[in-house]
């Protein structure tokens, strides 16, 4: 059953683990270290906007995110994008409230994919020692 199927969307106090970003999971820096396979996570913040942005056009600019990935503020799908290496943004007015906003970001890394380029990393449990 996936995430979505969980209603993490729209229910994100079942992600109940802390993360610290950029660090993906499986390296100790984010807080988590885990490392075994992961062929998806998902990120959820709580945030509120600046008075002075009322009546702004809010964009939500990620660096990257690898490789596919979904958002959703306050529940409302806001975009997708595939590919892990390029920056990418969305627009997130119709979607954002003054306060109590909620981001869920799920980020598929399927490295089993055979069309997926997957770097340096891998779906095994050991290092190949790269």
């Amino acid at each position: 059953v996936s995430g979505e199927e969980h209603g993490w969307h729209e229910n994100p106090a079942a992600l109940d683990q802390s993360i610290i970003v950029p660090f993906c999971p499986e390296s100790a820096l984010s807080g988590i270290g885990y490392t075994d396979f992961m062929p998806a996570v998902w990120y959820h913040r709580s945030f509120d906007l600046p008075a002075e942005w009322e009546g702004r056009r809010i964009l939500l600019h990620f660096g990257a995110v690898d490789y596919d990935c979904r958002a959703w503020v306050n529940g409302q799908a806001i975009g997708s994008h595939l590919g892990g290496s390029v920056s990418f943004t969305f627009d997130i007015t119709d979607a954002v409230q003054g306060s109590g906003n909620s981001l869920v970001v799920n980020a598929i890394d399927d490295t089993r994919s055979a069309v997926q380029p997957s770097g340096k990393q891998a779906h095994e449990l050991h290092s190949n020692g790269c």
